[in-house]
């Protein structure tokens, strides 16, 4: 799949961006690929580990459903606990396994590669302001030219489009003085650095 050309503004239209890029909190696009990338896991091992979160979470809610007893068709209060305590503990797994694969994520692409090339996600379930979240309608569209994209030993798969903005923080055209993130093709209303 091929993303049109992206939204504007461009990050490198923003006011602000020459000073964000020359004091280095821009993503660093270096010449070669890095020598040495982040310690393990990778973006693309946590986001799978995110994806198996949320499959072993279905799959033992089903079995717990179909194999615990329902007196008179009925639910049991046992099996009813057993399905909420299966569902806490896998929302939680899966919480934890986001917020790990947000932030290896947004280690990559600082650093100026990303090990996993999805093309439409909404991992921080941001929306715009005065807009509703609806599941399906706020998902972003991903570009990864701008980045160097490697495999998960490290090993090259593409080299940057340097011609284009990667994906990255860089300063908001939305919200002056902060950082917003740009996936390559469009802002998402993700600030990073906020602490709300």
């Amino acid at each position: 799949m091929t993303l049109n050309r992206p939204l504007s503004p461009r990050p490198s239209d923003v006011a602000g961006f020459a000073e964000a890029q020359a004091d280095g909190t821009t993503p660093a696009l270096p010449a070669d690929p890095p020598a040495t990338p982040l310690p393990a896991p990778t973006a693309h091992a946590l986001l799978r580990v995110l994806g198996y979160s949320i499959a072993a979470t279905v799959a033992a809610t089903l079995v717990a459903l179909a194999a615990l007893p329902k007196p008179d068709g009925r639910m049991a209060p046992v099996t009813a606990a057993v399905v909420l305590l299966i569902l806490a503990g896998g929302g939680i797994q899966i919480r934890l396994a986001l917020v790990r694969f947000r932030s290896r994520l947004l280690e990559e692409i600082q650093a100026g590669y990303v090990t996993t090339t999805f093309q439409q996600g909404g991992f921080w379930l941001a929306k715009r302001k005065g807009s509703a979240y609806a599941p399906g309608r706020n998902v972003q569209g991903w570009d990864w030219r701008g980045l160097w994209v490697l495999d998960t030993s490290g090993g090259i798969v593409s080299s940057p489009d340097r011609s284009v903005d990667p994906p990255g923080l860089y300063p908001s055209p939305h919200s002056p003085g902060e950082r917003e993130l740009w996936t390559g093709h469009q802002w998402t209303n993700v600030y990073p650095d906020r602490s709300d």
